[in-house]
């Protein structure tokens, strides 16, 4: 099991592969609109994996083994969210599309974290429960963006 510190270095290095140069709301509009992307609720769960759920509902609440559990799950859905953005370059052949991809995954990254970082601090007062709430946002939001990478053609 992967401790809080290794999660988030992980998120840094992932992060690091894509640089954030520009925000999303700056992109040009030849990708589909990421903001207004949505997924059913019930599409969140079933895209974690039955590891997760099994270590989430053996935790016992602990914060330190639930934060565990997001880590490696986080490092899972870092793989498939690397894997569709290479898929997603790939079909964008022409060379501006993939630049503005590269510059959207870049945004992308930035946002992510410090959406989750403010909303887990606004809903868990910056206790123990914030940490928990940061790293659920990172994992919906790596599914989330995984899905919408997806959708580009």
């Amino acid at each position: 099991m992967l401790c809080a510190g290794k999660m988030n270095r992980r998120l840094l290095i992932s992060a690091a592969a894509v640089i954030a140069v520009m925000p999303v709301a700056g992109a040009r509009a030849d990708l589909p609109d990421y903001a207004n992307f949505q997924m059913p609720a019930a599409a969140y769960a079933a895209a974690k994996s039955v590891p997760y759920k099994q270590c989430m509902a053996q935790s016992g609440g602990v914060t330190s083994v639930m934060r565990a559990c997001s880590a490696q799950e986080h490092g899972r859905l870092d793989q498939g969210l690397n894997r569709n953005y290479r898929l997603a370059l790939a079909r964008l052949a022409a060379q501006p599309r993939q630049a503005e991809l590269r510059a959207h995954q870049r945004a992308w990254l930035t946002e992510s974290i410090q959406t989750c970082d403010a909303r887990a601090m606004q809903q868990g007062g910056g206790g123990q429960a914030s940490l928990i709430l940061r790293d659920d946002c990172l994992l919906q939001e790596m599914i989330r963006r995984t899905q919408w990478l997806n959708g580009l053609r």
